[in-house]
């Protein structure tokens, strides 16, 4: 029978407890690459002084779309010349998880149709479907409507760049078309890690907290060990000329 013992680095051990503190937090996309606002498109504030940008019909700003505050992007146009808006996570990539993979919110009045695509590089687009903006009757930032997309559905494993246009159900006159408050990323891999691994749905902070503490739990059945960590044994031969030296 072995009386092997493992041994956690505090240093390891401490990254994961730390983890925790990240965990779980929203990931939304904050730029915008371009937008191309059809008629009636327009800035709608709701946020309840969250937000600090410009308001009203015909005005754009990308701060609307890039915090989910109440404040939307009406992306405004018709079914022959639909509002369009081109979005990215600079942190990082969306990739294929289990179900939804990202969730695209409309927190003004009705719901509206929205069509989706995908891409690595801004200039070839794979459709991820379309939501009709029929599954809830009212918005409001407090409930906000959603639209949700699977990356499965795609050609692609990981996108970092979403193009939305209007499409499906559109309510006429300002803010017409669907009213983008955010798009948050429901499996994600931060760019530091981003070589091609597949990513869990993000975390909760709870669920990263007890695995931090089942590894500090790995305690040793070596004889005399006394805890988690312990300085290695030098060779005597080694330890000697270290220490004429």
């Amino acid at each position: 029978m072995s009386n092997h013992r493992t041994y956690l680095s505090p240093l390891l051990a401490l990254a994961l407890l730390s983890a925790a503190q990240g965990a779980g937090a929203t990931v939304i996309a904050d730029t915008v690459l371009s937008f191309s606002g059809g008629v009636g498109f327009g800035v709608i504030d709701y946020s309840e002084g969250a937000y600090t940008g410009a308001v009203g019909n015909g005005v754009y700003d990308p701060l609307a779309v890039t915090s989910l505050d109440g404040a939307a992007l009406a992306l405004g146009g018709t079914h022959k010349e639909p509002g369009q808006i081109v979005m990215s996570f600079s942190g990082g990539s969306v990739v294929d998880g289990d179900g939804a993979d990202i969730r695209v919110y409309d927190s003004i009045n009705a719901p509206e149709g929205l069509f989706a695509e995908a891409s690595l590089d801004g200039l070839t687009f794979f459709p991820l479907g379309l939501d009709n903006g029929l599954s809830s009757p009212f918005c409001s930032m407090r409930s906000p409507c959603a639209a949700e997309f699977d990356l499965g559905r795609s050609e692609l494993e990981a996108a970092s760049i979403f193009r939305f246009s209007v499409a499906g159900r559109i309510v006429l006159n300002y803010p017409q078309g669907f009213d983008l408050d955010a798009v948050e990323a429901l499996s994600f891999v931060p760019a530091a890690l981003d070589s091609g691994a597949r990513a869990l749905p993000i975390p909760e902070p709870a669920a990263v907290v007890l695995f931090g503490l089942g590894l500090l739990g790995a305690r040793s059945r070596r004889p005399g060990a006394r805890g988690l960590w312990q300085a290695p044994r030098w060779p005597g031969s080694l330890l000697n000329r270290a220490l004429r030296s």
